[in-house]
């Protein structure tokens, strides 16, 4: 029965410019002489802020780092898989005040945080 991918370049088959196998890439090429190669889109990027100006830039646009949602409230149980009689069964997100599925980016009235927080009527 044949392979249905040539063999590894090992031994014999050394030197005949086989692949590797079905997870063989080759190596990008270097541009032509007088080609220039494009710039990764990575270059174009602005540079971010870090250290004092990142949090004078952050304090200027009113950022908050800890916002009220479902992810950080006290009644919010995140998607598990349990065994029951050796039958994994999924309970997706879900609010144990509400009993009712959620979004971990949601929010509600009732909202609670871990640390004590309420949110203001």
């Amino acid at each position: 029965m044949p392979l249905p991918f040539p063999p590894t370049a090992v031994g014999s088959n050394a030197g005949l410019g086989l692949k590797r196998g079905p997870w063989y890439r080759p190596k990008p090429q270097a541009p032509a002489p007088g080609v220039t190669a494009f710039e990764p889109v990575r270059a174009m990027e602005p540079a971010l802020l870090t250290g004092k100006r990142g949090s004078k830039a952050l304090k200027k646009a009113g950022y908050e780092a800890s916002v009220p949602r479902c992810d950080n409230c006290t009644h919010y149980r995140h998607a598990q898989i349990k065994l029951f009689n050796s039958l994994p069964v999924h309970f997706p997100t879900r609010c144990m005040r509400h009993l009712v599925r959620v979004e971990p980016l949601g929010c509600c009235d009732a909202w609670a945080g871990r640390n004590g927080d309420v949110l203001e009527p």
